[in-house]
């Protein structure tokens, strides 16, 4: 899914000035320059979306109104409609939703309350780190008491609740932000945190904590390598477009290895920001290498393999795991989903076993074990993450299953999940 219309890297500006170009004409006509807020003002402006009259047109045309009125028999079908639709169609209609996505989600930045401007801002800069506290407070959320994973079934379950008002006719109407949910099947806020992710083409808000506890676990299953060449093969980082997670491991000097981005399609200017001339070095890109997935697993032969943003109802995971030097592969995400990742072929989820599928998951007829990390998860701030679950990010990890640790090492992470954060 497309989440905004601005994040590729040849769409806005030329790969030696980064961000959006506010002088061009073209660019202003299509966003507004944030430049203060609430008595604070931005360095570093991020952009708002103007009114797309083509996108509320096409989005019209396929639901009736900018605030559509449901009718179930009617919804099904306009689902049906696009599954089938040529890829021009598909495409243009989900680029129009992507459009009102941007700007609906800007508006609602525009009016939220109780925020670290400042703070804010810095977590625009690829470099930064806050800590967890102060990345929660930057976005306007509560820190919890304790960690709770968050189930993706509740999140399509919070997406259902606008139906509650339907009268007899199954028949309701919906605001943009309840329709858009729907439509993907699971709750998606619009929020500061969703808007910040959005301007910086990131899934996961990066803290001090979250990288630490990864960096002393990958050092730690690293320092279990027994082999002198395993030992020495650079750790791969597959999924993600913009090279900070990797970055930021690296950064910490925890591990022995360097970690390597790699990716099809890199994003060289991910930024949904006025960056002034002045500080474009600040917002450089770290580095990533364009390469197929494929052809990276079988140039590196990495040990041990990280991903992040897998594609929807798609699984990276069996390619990882066929080759042979991979020990392990630990992914930063939404568990247990179709929105990201296979809900069968990756994450062994029975609700969505194919009829014809063997009973047993893929992972462990391949003699792979699937493992959750609390310990580390409870540091995540995921994109979904809002005051109606919390939560909803997770560390998962697939070991080949002779290299499980022990009993009581895989207890003591999993009762860091009760650990308060006060």
């Amino acid at each position: 899914m497309t989440k905004h219309g601005g994040s590729g890297g040849g769409e806005f500006g030329t790969p030696t000035k980064l961000g959006v170009q506010y002088s061009s004409e073209e660019e202003r006509s299509i966003y507004q320059r944030v430049a203060s807020l609430n008595g604070y003002t931005f360095e570093v402006p991020p952009v708002n979306r103007f009114h797309s009259k083509a996108a509320e047109s096409k989005f019209v045309q396929l639901t009736g109104s900018l605030h559509p009125r449901f009718e179930a028999e009617r919804f099904d079908n306009l689902r049906e409609r696009l599954q089938v639709a040529d890829k021009k169609g598909k495409d243009s209609s989900l680029q129009a939703i992507a459009v009102l996505y941007a700007e609906f989600l800007g508006n609602s930045f525009m009016k939220a309350n109780n925020l670290d401007y400042a703070e804010l801002e810095r977590c625009f800069y690829p470099s930064y780190l806050p800590s967890y506290t102060s990345a929660l407070r930057a976005v306007g959320l509560r820190k919890p008491l304790f960690w709770k994973q968050g189930m993706f079934v509740r999140l399509e379950d919070i997406s259902r609740l606008p139906l509650s008002n339907c009268n007899a006719n199954k028949e309701t109407t919906l605001t943009f932000e309840e329709w858009y949910c729907l439509f993907w099947n699971y709750y998606s806020p619009f929020s500061t945190l969703a808007y910040l992710m959005m301007v910086t083409a990131q899934s996961t808000l990066l803290n001090r904590e979250l990288i630490d506890s990864t960096a002393e676990y990958i050092a730690y299953r690293h320092g279990l390598i027994e082999d002198p060449k395993a030992r020495k093969a650079p750790i791969l980082f597959l999924g993600s477009r913009t090279g900070k997670f990797g970055a930021m491991l690296n950064k910490t000097g925890k591990i022995p290895v360097p970690i390597i981005h790699v990716h099809e399609k890199p994003n060289m200017n991910p930024y949904l920001l006025v960056i002034p001339q002045h500080k474009q070095e600040e917002f450089k890109p770290h580095p990533i290498i364009k390469m197929k997935d494929q052809v990276a697993l079988e140039k590196y032969e990495p040990s041990i393999v990280l991903f992040s943003d897998m594609i929807m109802n798609m699984d990276i995971t069996a390619i990882i795991r066929r080759t042979g030097s991979v020990r392990e592969c630990i992914y930063f995400g939404t568990p247990d989903s179709y929105i990201e990742g296979n809900p069968w072929d990756t994450w062994g989820c029975f609700k969505y076993r194919p009829r014809d599928a063997d009973i047993v998951p893929p992972y462990i007829r391949d003699n792979w074990a699937k493992m959750y990390l609390p310990h580390l998860s409870r540091w995540m701030i995921y994109k979904t993450d809002s005051e109606m679950q919390m939560g909803n990010g997770a560390v998962v990890t697939w070991m080949r299953r002779p290299l499980q640790p022990s009993f009581k090492q895989r207890l003591l992470w999993r009762l860091a999940r009760f650990k308060p954060f006060y």
